[in-house]
């Protein structure tokens, strides 16, 4: 009753139920004890296989967040790389260090956010320099970067993308 108010299916452990409950009724309390240890065995297998989807579960959503953060070019291979290892410790069954991996791939995924972030605030120094060569005001070029760069600190990526697509407009606007 306690799995299944936890809204797990707890399988056979029912059929075992009874022959166990069948087993008492007949006074054969040996046997009815093997089945109860039948039951648990069914059980903690019933439960194991819950940690395993969710952990699954939990790697998948870790998986896409990794994908995503590569693709906007993120440096994410360590996070790959613990990634791979986490996977193949689930693959073999090996669930007790997964927590331990998923939140170290969530610090390494985090790492390489804000040094990506840096990265684009920094790239906004050679667009500046250009549009400083071709006319445009240095502080006005310099308010678009230090906006870039709170935007970063706060975390907001798509901020810091469209300052600089302000930045380089900007530029194609000097430069026709």
């Amino acid at each position: 009753e306690g799995v299944r108010s936890s809204g797990m299916d707890p399988g056979r452990a029912d059929m075992v139920l009874l022959n166990a409950r069948d087993a008492i009724k007949d006074r054969r309390f040996v046997e009815a004890i093997e089945y109860k240890k039948v039951i648990e065995d069914i059980l903690d297998e019933a439960k194991q296989a819950q940690i395993a989807r969710g952990m699954k579960d939990n790697l998948t959503e870790l998986r896409a967040k990794v994908e995503a953060h590569a693709k906007l070019g993120a440096d994410v291979r360590m996070a790959s790389e613990l990634l791979a290892k986490a996977d193949a410790k689930a693959e073999s069954g090996e669930l007790e260090d997964l927590g331990g991996f998923a939140k170290r791939i969530e610090e390494e995924v985090e790492i390489a956010r804000r040094a990506h972030l840096g990265s684009l605030v920094d790239s906004f120094l050679p667009v500046i320099e250009e549009g400083e060569s071709l006319g445009l005001r240095r502080e006005d070029l310099d308010d678009l970067r230090s906006h870039a760069a709170d935007a970063a600190a706060a975390d907001d990526l798509e901020e810091v993308y469209r300052l600089k697509g302000d930045l380089q407009e900007q530029l194609l606007e000097a430069k026709r």
